[in-house]
C-alpha cells in the first residue's frame, strides 16, 4: 500500500515540529546546565561552606576541589573533601571555656548525594536528600578534657536557629559510611593513646533539622538512629602480651544497645612461658565470650559527658581462665590490684550499670607449684547469675554502695553450688562478703587441686553438703564452714626419686587414724564447724585469696587443725625412729587401714 502525497506531507510536518521541539528542549537543558554550572553550583558550594561554618560557630570549615550537580537526577558529587577544625577558633573557645571535648577531622575523596533537588534548595530553601554515600573516608576523633563551661558565653541557639537564615529545613533519609579508616586519639593522657578500628561501617538514618526537631527526645543530635558495625577486628593490648579480637561489633542509638560477638582475649604465650616473661608473679588471663551486650545505653550522656549509663550488661558463654605461677618471686607491688571494687573504680568512664547478667559461663583458677611441678585447678561450670549495681559514680554510690551478686554453678562440673557475693564499692578497705552451699559431691574430685598444691590425695568419701559464710576486706577474711561428709580417707603424698607424686604409706596411716575425722558428724560427737581465718599477703590475688580462705575451712572440718597437724608430725617422727620389725603400732594402723578400704569398696559397690 502506497502512501499518498498528502500523508507524506503531514508526516514531514510532524517530524519537523518534533525536531523543533527537541531542539528547544535540548537548548533549554543546555541553558539550565550552563546556568547551574555558573550560578547554582557556586551558590550551593558557597551555601554549604557557610552552613558548616555557621552551624559550628566558626569552629569547623569544609573544603572540596569540585562540586557537580545533575539537575535531572538530582544527584550531587563532591570530590576531595576536607572537614576540619580551625585551631585558632578552638583555642579561643578554650579560653572562653566553651570548647567541646571532641574534635573531628574528616577526609573523603568522593562523596555522592542522591536526589538532592537543588532547585528546591534554591527556590524553597528546603534541603531534602535521599541518601549520602561516603566510601573509604578517613576519620580522626580527638578527645581533650574540658574543665567546665562558662554558660554566659555559650551560644544557646538551636542548630535550626543558626541555619534558618539560609535554610528552612534539612532532611537526609540515609547517610552511609563504608570502610572507614578510623582513629580515636585520647589527648588527656601524658602518653597520647591512639585506638584504631578496621572494617568499620556507619549508617545514619533520618536526619532532620527544622524548627521543632530539637524537641524530639527520640533523636540524638537530630538523627533517628546511628548504626555502627565493625567486622573481624583485631588489635594488641598496650603491654603487648595479649591479642584481642572479635567477630562483630554493632550498636544502635535508636535501640540503645551495643554488642560484641566472638570476643577473645588471647595470651601470646603458653601458661608457664607467659609467667616467665615477667620478673615477678603475675596473673595470666584468657577470655572468650560468645556475646557481650549492653542494653539501655544513654548515648547522649556517653558522647557529651563521657558517662556510661546502661540498664544491663549481659554475658553469654563467657570463659575466664586465670593462671598463677608460684615459682615466680613475689612482686614488689601488691597482687590485690584485681579486687573487683578496685577494677570498677579504675574504669575510665563514669559508669552506672543496673544489672550484669551472666549465662552459661565458666570460671577456672589454676596455680603451678614448682615443688611438685604440677598445676592445680579449681573450676566452676554452667555458671549463671547476676550482679546488681555496678558503678563508680559518686552520686549513685551515695544512694547504694553495695554491688550484690547471686550465682549458681557446678563445682568441677559435678556438684551444684549456690553462691551469693556482695562488694562494698565505697569501702576504703574493699569490704566484701560471700556465702553459699555446695550440694552432694564425691570428695575425690577435689584431687584436681589438693594433689598438686596440698600434697593430699582423697581416696574416698562423699560430701552430702557444705555450707560456708565469709566476711572479708583487702587483707583479712573471717568466717565459718560446715561440711557434712562420710567415709573420708586421704593419702599424704611425697615426691619419689623420679619426681612423681607417691603415697607415703606410714604418714597416710597416721593421718587417717590420728589426724583425720572420717565423718562429720562423727559417731557420738556433735557436728564440727570449721573456723575460717586468713590474712592475705601481697603475693596473693583476690581469686587466690578466695580459694585459700575456703581451703582453710575445709582443713578444719576434716580435723586438720594446726594443733593436730603438729601432733601428726610428732607422731610420725617417733614412728620413723622406731625399728620397723618391732613397731606394733604401724602394723596395727595398717590392719585398720585395710579394713576401712574393704568397707569403702563394699559401700561403693
Amino acid at each position: 500500500m502506497q502512501t499518498s502525497p498528502e500523508a507524506k506531507k503531514q508526516l514531514a510536518k510532524k517530524i519537523k515540529w518534533i525536531s523543533i521541539l527537541s531542539a528547544i528542549l535540548i537548548s533549554i537543558m543546555l541553558c539550565v546546565s550552563v546556568y547551574i554550572y555558573y550560578q547554582i553550583e557556586p551558590l550551593v558550594a558557597a551555601r554549604l561552606k557557610e552552613t558548616i561554618k555557621t552551624s559550628t560557630n566558626g569552629l569547623y570549615s569544609i573544603s572540596f576541589s569540585k562540586l557537580s550537580i545533575n539537575p535531572f537526577s538530582g544527584n550531587v558529587t563532591l570530590k576531595n573533601i576536607s572537614f576540619k577544625a580551625d585551631p585558632a577558633v578552638y583555642e579561643r573557645f578554650k579560653r572562653d571555656k566553651i570548647s567541646p571535648s571532641h574534635l573531628y577531622e574528616i577526609k573523603v575523596k568522593v562523596l555522592r548525594l542522591k536526589r538532592v533537588h537543588p532547585l528546591k534548595v534554591y527556590l524553597k530553601r528546603d534541603l531534602v536528600i535521599n541518601a549520602i554515600l561516603v566510601e573509604n573516608p578517613s576519620i580522626r576523633v580527638y578527645y581533650e578534657k574540658t574543665f567546665g563551661k562558662d554558660s554566659s558565653k555559650v551560644d544557646t541557639r538551636t542548630t535550626w536557629q543558626r541555619l534558618s537564615k539560609y535554610l528552612h529545613a534539612i532532611k537526609v533519609e540515609r547517610v552511609a559510611f563504608r570502610d572507614i579508616d578510623f582513629k580515636y586519639i585520647d589527648r588527656r593522657l601524658q602518653k597520647i593513646e591512639i585506638n584504631s578500628v578496621q572494617n568499620l561501617s556507619i549508617t545514619i538514618k533520618d536526619i532532620l533539622i527544622d524548627s521543632l526537631s530539637h524537641l524530639d527526645k527520640s533523636r540524638l543530635y537530630h538523627t533517628k538512629d546511628v548504626q555502627v558495625e565493625i567486622l573481624n577486628n583485631q588489635f594488641t593490648s598496650n603491654d603487648g602480651m595479649y591479642t584481642v579480637k572479635f567477630d562483630k561489633l554493632e550498636m544502635s542509638t535508636f535501640d540503645k544497645y551495643a554488642s560484641v560477638s566472638g570476643l577473645q582475649v588471647i595470651p601470646k604465650y603458653p601458661e608457664i612461658e607467659f609467667s616467665l616473661k615477667w620478673p615477678f608473679k603475675k596473673a595470666r588471663y584468657r577470655i572468650a565470650v560468645d556475646e557481650a551486650r549492653l542494653n539501655g545505653i544513654d548515648y547522649k550522656s556517653l558522647t557529651d559527658k563521657r558517662q556510661l549509663l546502661a540498664s544491663s550488661f549481659k554475658l553469654d558463654g563467657a570463659k575466664l581462665d586465670v593462671f598463677m605461677n608460684k615459682q615466680q618471686p613475689k612482686p614488689k607491688g601488691d597482687l590485690g590490684e584485681n579486687f573487683p571494687q578496685l577494677l570498677v573504680k579504675s574504669l575510665r568512664l563514669v559508669s552506672v550499670i543496673d544489672t550484669v547478667r551472666i549465662g552459661q559461663s565458666r570460671l577456672t583458677y589454676s596455680e603451678y607449684d614448682p615443688f611438685t611441678a604440677k598445676t592445680g585447678r579449681i573450676s566452676f561450670t554452667a555458671l549463671n547469675g547476676h550482679i546488681l549495681n555496678i558503678t563508680n559514680d559518686s552520686a549513685a554510690l551515695r544512694k547504694n554502695r553495695w554491688a550484690r551478686g547471686k550465682f549458681s554453678a557446678y563445682f568441677y562440673g559435678k556438684g551444684r553450688i549456690d553462691f551469693n557475693i556482695n562488694f562494698n564499692l565505697n569501702s576504703p578497705v574493699q569490704e566484701y562478703n560471700y556465702a553459699g552451699k555446695l550440694h552432694k559431691m564425691q570428695a575425690k574430685y577435689f584431687n584436681q587441686i589438693t594433689r598438686p598444691l596440698a600434697l593430699l590425695d582423697i581416696s574416698s568419701g562423699a560430701a552430702d553438703s557444705a555450707i560456708f559464710s565469709v566476711k572479708g576486706d583487702y587483707r583479712n577474711a573471717l568466717g565459718s564452714m560446715t561440711i557434712f561428709y562420710r567415709d573420708l580417707n586421704i593419702g599424704i603424698l611425697k615426691l619419689n626419686r623420679n619426681k612423681r607424686l607417691q603415697r607415703s604409706t606410714i604418714l597416710s596411716l597416721v593421718a587417717n587414724n590420728l589426724l583425720l575425722k572420717e565423718d562429720n558428724p562423727s559417731k557420738g560427737e556433735p557436728l564440727r564447724t570449721g573456723t575460717i581465718r586468713y590474712t592475705r599477703p601481697d603475693s596473693v590475688s583476690f581469686y587466690s585469696m578466695i580459694w585459700k580462705t575456703l581451703f582453710s575451712g575445709i582443713k578444719e572440718n576434716i580435723g586438720m587443725t594446726a594443733e593436730r597437724e603438729k601432733a601428726l608430725k610428732d607422731q610420725f617422727e617417733k614412728i620413723k625412729q622406731a625399728q620397723p620389725e618391732k613397731n606394733r603400732e604401724v602394723r596395727k594402723l595398717q590392719r585398720e587401714e585395710r579394713r576401712k578400704r574393704r568397707k569403702s569398696n563394699s559401700l561403693e559397690r
